[in-house]
């Protein structure tokens, strides 16, 4: 249950950073 919460954080931490990424350094795939 514990293991589970977990890596749906990360996977959400991970979708943040995806969508924070291309804001923080402007990458060539325009967003």
């Amino acid at each position: 249950m514990l293991l589970l919460l977990l890596l749906l954080l990360l996977l959400l931490l991970l979708l943040l950073l995806l969508l924070l990424l291309p804001v923080i350094l402007p990458l060539p795939f325009g967003f």
